[in-house]
């Protein structure tokens, strides 16, 4: 009897963790198409030194703009100097999609990319 419910037990949760893993990978967006008019980059500095210990470390803030026809979309990415550049292109057609706080955008493999949501710009 301990046995089956352990069995039973084992076997509702790998279900569980199937359809949750399932399910988050497969979430469908409002994808839109847009012109990635612009890509720049900021360094910061993150890290402390106190009575001389600890270090500091450099990273980048990476802007993207985009331009959808109406409006201009500006999104950022956080990454450390040895993180690689997102494979997009400045003036060409990018598919992306806004979620609240986020915006995501598809890179040139087609891998989906999350970035934070700066601002929302009507175009003149």
């Amino acid at each position: 009897m301990i046995r089956t419910k352990r069995i039973l037990y084992a076997a509702t949760l790998t279900l569980l963790v199937t359809v949750l893993a399932f399910g988050a990978s497969d979430k469908k967006r409002d994808w839109q198409e847009g012109k990635l008019i612009d890509v720049s980059n900021e360094t910061y500095t993150y890290g402390s030194v106190v009575h001389g210990t600890g270090g500091t470390h450099q990273g980048e803030h990476i802007t993207y703009r985009i331009d959808d026809g109406k409006y201009i979309y500006t999104a950022k990415h956080s990454h450390r100097r040895h993180d690689k550049a997102l494979p997009v292109t400045v003036n060409d057609k990018i598919k992306f999609a806004i979620e609240k706080e986020k915006v995501y955008i598809l890179d040139e493999d087609g891998k989906e990319h999350e970035l934070k949501f700066v601002k929302k710009m009507l175009k003149d």
